[in-house]
């Protein structure tokens, strides 16, 4: 009985995690780019590198943007903030082409570019993770 009842309490932080192939499929598309969109936005450089791996998507402006342009400098959108299937689909291979087409088409009811990666991004995050956006999208 004390097995079951600890195995309930810790079975939703396992959960919540992301494979460790993916992390690092993630971290090696990113490397480097991270860290110039994180000055070019004010990001602290921790938070840019390890967003994905710490599943922590802060819901402001300043991340939002420094989301599109790390997006932009991988290829993953287009001049238009448009993002590129193809290219999506084929870096992040992690990701199921059901879930990239979903969270691109959700990602385009948002008019501004920055909004629109952030709503592509948490939306790929946590279907990845298993866990509910607002855990991921703290305000702050």
């Amino acid at each position: 009985m004390v097995c079951l009842l600890l195995l309930l309490c810790v079975l939703p932080y396992v959960s919540c995690k992301l494979p460790q192939s993916t992390i690092h499929i993630w971290e090696s598309i990113a490397e480097g780019h991270d860290l110039i969109c994180a000055d070019k936005f004010g990001i602290d450089k921790n938070l840019a590198k390890y967003h994905f791996r710490n599943l922590y998507l802060p819901d402001n402006r300043a991340f939002h943007c420094f989301l599109n342009c790390l997006y932009d400098r991988v290829g993953f959108i287009d001049e238009n903030g448009e993002f590129k299937y193809d290219v999506v689909v084929e870096k992040a291979h992690f990701l199921s082409d059901e879930l990239a087409k979903r969270c691109i088409a959700e990602s385009h009811q948002q008019l501004d570019f920055c909004d629109r990666t952030y709503v592509g991004g948490l939306c790929a995050v946590s279907d990845l993770a298993g866990v509910d956006r607002s855990k991921l999208n703290v305000r702050n």
